[in-house]
């Protein structure tokens, strides 16, 4: 703190020297807000095991939440519905339920039998709370919905948007699937703008090594509206010159002069040696001089940062502000790490990294936010699988009338675990070591713990680097459920038995690996397995052990 505190002391004193030589001063204020963080729904303990894409939005009494979701720890599988939850203070929410596909919410339930549901996207118009989503199904209801709630506690009405009768508007002779992707901004003139990526047919210039879904030529775009959703229209958008397939989740604001900009994601996930984006080249921009209906070709952000969703939203005065990753380690969506608030310098896409907002939670992204008074609300997706999501209240807001310092927070976990009452918690990276080799007994050894757990980790590792040698004893993650492992140096390599440990709670479990008859006795809360291996020809067991993570690269 004393660090930054001397930081922000010198930088005062630069810029109000040079200012003094004008006749005047500027003092600059250093900006820390207070950042709460709550659940809207624990994957820990919900049947919801996916939840992402979420959006926030405060609507006369009380603010909601709806995103994405699914008992099956899996993107894009049947069962996916959107989902909402309510809260009065956005501390304690409400159970989440199925808001477009029940009678129990919505006016006119949209079936989704097989189908997905999509990445609800919420604005206050006309009155009226307003989501924007897509769903993705064989049927009559595939296609761009507008949903309405005219009162808290009223029921949905749900409107699949039609261009000539077609669920996919016709641009240059082409049929465009529409996919909602941020919050609808509104302009000072009443026009809504609604953010989408359009996709078609393969891309002409797509690699010829691309899959399918990646290789559709895609635009940033925005569909729109200036009678209150009555009529809608679909822009051409904007595309990276020569990557018309590397478009993906734009979202849009209104500048003072009345422009209307565009930040979006580089979609291109190939190494950046084999072409692909690196982090100077993650986010595009493009801007609308007629409100939206026609775009620049997109332009790079002069920004280092990451490929994932964000989202912008202007403050007082002309200031705007973007919570983002903040984490740029140009690995494509694997560094969706510290969410943190970003705001301009000036006009246009001049963002700079301000405060983190999610501490060392390992993994966030996706983030939308709403402002209610002097207070931010974001909501965020939160782990891999299962995945939460969480809300971030930030306040107070920086004042249009003063100037900042935004201190830029990319804190990392520290190394050594925290130790909470008689147990030891380890997240991301964190691990402890032994100061010398163990001595095991290299005919039966039994490893046992008591724990919680709702991802990936190390319980023993007692290999050396380069060598064949030790064992490990883990926790293995695969489609939403952790279980046990044992790895031997065998020929069955990862032995992982189907034992599941509680989502809630605490688990206790006991290993016991028995080399002179070659088996693995698990015992997971009682419940028992036993796996053999190949014992001849293994390598001695003791060693230097790790806890939390491996020495080693993840034996697979």
């Amino acid at each position: 703190m004393n660090r930054l505190v001397s930081c922000a002391l010198l930088v005062t004193t630069v810029v109000a020297t040079r200012a003094a030589e004008a006749g005047d001063w500027r003092m600059y204020e250093l900006y820390q807000p207070k950042v709460e963080r709550h659940f809207v729904v624990n994957a820990a303990s919900s049947p919801l095991l996916y939840n992402h894409d979420s959006s926030v939005a405060w609507f006369r009494d009380r603010w909601f939440c709806l995103w994405n979701a699914n008992t099956a720890p899996a993107e894009s599988k049947p069962g996916q519905l959107n989902y909402m939850a309510t809260s009065p203070d956005g501390k304690t929410w409400t159970k989440p339920v199925p808001v477009f596909a029940s009678a129990a919410c919505s006016e006119n339930p949209i079936p989704c039998p097989k189908g997905t549901q999509w990445q609800p996207n919420l604005i206050v118009a006309g009155g009226e709370l307003w989501a924007i989503w897509s769903q993705n199904s064989r049927d009559g209801y595939k296609g761009c919905y507008l949903s309405r709630l005219r009162s808290p506690d009223g029921k949905w009405e749900n409107t699949r948007l039609l261009w000539n009768g077609s669920p996919e508007p016709l641009i240059g002779g082409v049929h465009w699937r529409v996919f909602p992707t941020q919050n609808p901004c509104r302009l000072r003139s009443g026009r809504v703008l609604a953010p989408v990526t359009i996709s078609g047919s393969r891309a002409k210039d797509a690699p010829a090594d691309l899959p399918n879904w990646w290789a559709q030529e895609k635009r940033d775009s925005v569909i729109y509206t200036d009678d209150l959703g009555k009529t809608w229209h679909c822009s051409p958008g904007a595309i990276i010159p020569g990557k018309s397939w590397a478009q993906w989740e734009p979202t849009v604001w209104e500048a003072a002069d009345g422009t209307v900009l565009m930040v979006a994601r580089n979609n291109d996930f190939r190494a950046a040696d084999a072409g692909g984006a690196s982090p100077a080249t993650m986010l595009t921009h493009s801007e609308s001089k007629d409100k939206g209906a026609t775009w620049s070709p997109h332009r790079f952000v002069p920004l280092e940062t990451v490929a994932s969703r964000m989202h912008v939203i202007g403050l007082d005065g002309d200031r705007k502000v973007m919570v983002h990753n903040d984490f740029p380690a140009g690995k494509f969506v694997q560094d969706r790490r510290n969410l943190a608030l970003f705001f301009t310098r000036g006009k246009g896409v001049d963002f700079v990294a301000g405060p983190g907002i999610t501490g060392h939670e390992p993994v966030v992204a996706y983030p939308q936010f709403w402002r209610r008074g002097d207070e931010l609300l974001v909501s965020y997706s939160q782990a891999n699988l299962p995945r939460s999501i969480k809300v971030a209240r930030i306040s107070p807001l920086p004042k249009p009338d003063r100037h900042y310092l935004f201190p830029r927070s990319r804190e990392f976990p520290p190394a050594r675990p925290e130790r909470r009452g008689d147990a030891w918690r380890f997240m991301g990276s964190q691990s402890a070591q032994s100061i010398t080799p163990l001595a095991l007994d290299e005919g039966v050894v039994t490893v046992s713990a008591k724990l919680r757990s709702v991802a990936m980790g190390c319980l023993v590792d007692t290999r050396t680097v380069g060598q064949r040698s030790g064992l490990v004893v883990g926790l293995n993650a695969s489609g939403g459920a952790v279980k046990p492992f044992a790895f031997l140096n065998s020929p069955e390599h990862n032995l992982i038995p189907d034992l599941r440990l509680n989502r809630v709670g605490w688990n206790v479990l006991s290993v016991r690996i028995d080399r002179t008859q070659g088996i693995v006795q698990f015992d997971l809360n009682g419940k028992m397995a036993e796996m053999l291996f190949t014992k001849e020809d293994l390598p001695p067991f003791s060693g230097r052990a790790m806890v939390g993570r491996p020495f080693a690269e993840s034996s697979r």
